[in-house]
């Protein structure tokens, strides 16, 4: 192996330099944009719920008016211009982005806690996957006492002319919904096999 000249060294110095550079501009250009990422997401996280609403007074209002539609009471409105003046306190002049509900009572908490942030940008977003879990109408099932089976034949027909039988029996299962005891009978049933 014939020995490195001067320039041989000079041009390997010079490629060392050279990628040592790469790396660092590569890691300063990787920091700034990890930087510019955690600049871009929130210092802060508040969950709020509605305020009072209509069904926290009296729960048989699901039984008429649908979920979606329950309004706040004079009270649940109070007390979201509350928590809006405290959220305010919290965040200052801060950057404010809300995502609330399609209910009609997270609106009008949302527009009342808005109220605190009259002169201020707010980003606002509905999120239809925030809600409370639909439960339907079901408070307005009266609980339903056993008896005898309305349908005491073994076989059924459905909606397309097949034949259902009944496979298992009946259960009856007792469950306590938001304070309410409602019974739920299941019967199981299966099309039978055609042969």
């Amino acid at each position: 192996m014939a020995a490195a000249g001067p320039l041989e060294d000079k041009l390997g110095w010079l490629e060392d330099t050279l990628g040592w550079l790469e790396d660092k501009l590569y890691f300063q250009l990787a920091k700034r944009r990890y930087d510019e990422q955690l600049a871009k997401r929130p210092r802060r996280i508040i969950l709020v719920r509605h305020g009072q609403s209509q069904g926290n007074v009296d729960d048989k209002v699901y039984a008429t008016v649908p979920d979606s539609q329950i309004a706040l009471t004079e009270r649940g409105f109070a007390q979201a211009v509350v928590a809006g003046l405290q959220i305010r306190s919290l965040v200052g002049n801060g950057t404010v982005r809300v995502f609330y509900s399609p209910y009609l009572r997270t609106k009008q908490t949302m527009l009342a806690i808005l109220q605190a942030f009259d002169s201020q940008r707010v980003l606002l977003s509905s999120e239809p996957r925030l809600r409370e879990q639909d439960f339907a109408l079901a408070l307005a099932l009266a609980p339903v006492e056993p008896g005898p089976n309305p349908d005491p034949s073994p076989n059924h027909v459905d909606a397309e002319g097949g034949a259902l039988e009944e496979e298992g029996g009946e259960e009856d299962d007792e469950h306590h919904l938001l304070g309410v005891r409602v019974r739920v009978r299941v019967r199981v049933r299966v099309r039978a096999g055609v042969g």
